[in-house]
């Protein structure tokens, strides 16, 4: 079985099976008996594959030898040829594969160039197609500037699809531009100099500026303490760098008196001794805490809400601590005071705390609201006024009341009282059939109906006519139309002055209709063009290019003046 596959954005145009070629021993149209049935086998199978194939479709059905017969001959074959549209979304550089897959004992094997199954071989063709650009339009980019010491260049890219189709060198620019480049040398630090192009960053052979080394200079005398010992201060005018001469021992510490941080109740006191000079400390005597000294105490009585404890406190420092702790007595609650809700005001319930701390709680009785009764009609509604019903409280009397919509107009369908005209409107009249109210609204006027029309004023051929029309309603309004002028009719004209070489002539038209006439102007004559005279040698001559040339220009200014000049006479004809 072979099977033929490609993606599913491709749809199949078209598709052509080709013939089958004929083996190696087909010679003068004869050939094997046996081969012979074979390959009208397999035509007969090609032409059994559906209009459009799928997916996957198996174009045909492998021959197999069986009986071993037919000989091995890879020149037989079979051809077939697939049309794909391109799916919308396939961008240049794009690809798409293609394949054949064929059934291997009953696995199928995806084809490649060469494989054999029975005694066919596969070359597969177009097993993947790459979309490609014509590059039909490009731009260029600059990639690198010249310098003047190497090339620059610049690509050419396709506008399409963005591939660079080709890359233009652009030349060095010459001799380098040197600037010099000076690092001063320090105290430690040697310094250099050399030439640096401002182009291509090009550099000449560095030279060395030795390092200048310390400028000491006395700036004072420190002297010796506890701590440290004394020197004379150097120091370098150029890089503040220092340096200790004539260096003297330190000196011994100076004990002062001890001071003393007495003890708390809580934290350890110290005795302490520092040098006089430096604060440097030389010694630490320390001294115990004390202890609290706790008094007999204070009683705190329990309440309602809150315990009762008793309070020590120490008597030198004053630090409290709680002790002996006694419950809360918690709260007695007894109903004091009662207020019974009404219709729009609520009701309460207060209780008090019996033990005599004050507290007190209030339970709100929600009020009862109205019992309104069905309502009744205090105001009879009319057309424009609206009506009153009221509604009663069963409970506490109290009413309110809602308003009844009027009952609007009921007008009877209108009576002409106005008969309209061509020109003027009429009026209907409407009436409330309830309480004789009425409204008027207008009826649009006929308009005129005009008559087919008479010609009061006849045309000529250059002024224009009119058409009057009466309305056959009212019989006194009238209206007017213009009728277009009928226009000259000129007939084929009479040569009234014969064109020569030298002047021009003139033919006269007569309008058929008034009698007007115009004329026209008749080109001169174009004189016969006459052989040259031969030479003296015998040679004869045609005329010059030059020579034609004049004749023509002469004959065309003839003819755009005589042009002119019968638009000139034909527009003053027409303006009187």
């Amino acid at each position: 079985l072979y099977v033929l596959t490609y993606p599913e954005s491709w749809t199949l145009a078209s598709d052509t099976c080709g013939s089958v070629f004929l083996p190696k021993n087909y010679e003068g149209g004869t050939y094997d008996k046996k081969v012979s049935e074979n390959l009208d086998y397999l035509r007969d199978r090609l032409a059994s594959y559906p209009e459009t194939p799928t997916e996957g479709y198996s174009y045909m059905t492998a021959y197999f030898d069986s009986d071993g017969d037919l000989d091995v001959n890879y020149n037989n074959g079979i051809l077939a040829s697939y049309v794909f549209n391109v799916p919308s979304g396939m961008a240049i550089g794009d690809t798409a594969d293609f394949g054949i897959i064929y059934d291997r004992e009953g696995d199928f094997i995806l084809a490649e160039e060469g494989d054999r199954f029975t005694y066919l071989k596969f070359d597969v063709v177009g097993a993947t197609v790459t979309m490609n650009c014509e590059h039909a339009s490009t731009h260029e980019v600059l990639v690198e500037d010249a310098t003047c010491g190497a090339d620059g260049s610049k690509n050419v890219v396709c506008d399409a699809c963005g591939s660079v189709v080709d890359t233009i060198v652009l030349p060095a620019t010459g001799a380098h531009t040197y600037v010099d480049k000076v690092t001063d040398a320090t105290c430690l630090v040697d310094g250099s100099k050399y030439k640096e192009c401002s182009v291509c960053g090009d550099r000449t052979a560095v030279e060395t500026i030795p390092a200048l080394g310390h400028d000491m200079a006395f700036v004072e005398t420190v002297p010796a303490s506890c701590t440290a010992g004394g020197y004379d201060l150097y120091r370098c005018t150029r890089c503040d760098a220092e340096e200790h001469r004539n260096e003297t021992t330190i000196l011994d510490h100076t004990p002062g008196e001890p001071v003393v941080t007495p003890a708390t109740c809580t934290e350890d006191g110290k005795s302490v001794v520092s040098c006089t000079v430096c604060e440097t400390e030389l010694s630490t005597d320390v001294i115990p805490a004390l202890g609290h000294d706790w008094d007999d105490g204070v009683v705190t009585a329990p309440t309602c809400e809150e315990a009762g404890y008793t309070t020590k406190t120490c008597k030198r420092c004053d630090e409290t601590m709680i002790v002996d702790p006694v419950d809360a007595l918690g709260h007695e609650m007894a109903v004091t005071e009662k207020v019974e809700p009404t219709c729009t005001t609520d009701g309460k319930i207060v209780r008090t705390c019996s033990n005599g701390c004050g507290k007190t709680e209030t339970e709100v009785l929600t009020k009862l609201g109205h019992a309104y009764d069905g309502g009744v009609v205090t105001t009879e509604p009319t057309c424009t006024e609206k009506g009153v019903v009221t509604y009663t409280c069963a409970r506490c009397g109290d009413t309110y009341t809602e308003d009844i919509d009027a009952l609007g107009h009921a007008y009877d369908d209108g009576v002409v009282t106005t008969e309209p005209t061509c020109t003027e409107k009429g009026v209907k009249t409407f009436t409330c059939a309830r309480c004789g109210d009425t409204y008027t609204e207008d009826i649009d006027a006929l308009g005129h109906t005009w008559d087919e029309g008479t010609v009061t004023t006849e045309p000529t051929c250059t002024e224009k006519g009119v058409k009057t029309y009466t309305c056959t309603v009212c019989e006194e309004a009238t209206k007017t139309e213009e009728i277009a002028a009928l226009g000259h009719k000129w007939d084929d004209g009479v040569v009234t002055k014969k064109a020569t070489e030298t002047e021009t002539g003139v033919k006269t038209y007569t309008c058929s209709v008034c009698g007007e006439t115009k004329e026209e102007t008749i080109p001169v004559v174009k004189p016969e063009t006459k052989p040259s005279t031969p030479a003296n040698n015998g040679d004869n001559k045609s005329p010059t290019t030059g020579d034609n040339m004049m004749y023509i220009v002469i004959a065309l200014v003839a003819v755009v003046l005589t042009g002119a000049t019968v638009i000139v006479i034909r527009r003053r004809r027409e303006n009187h």
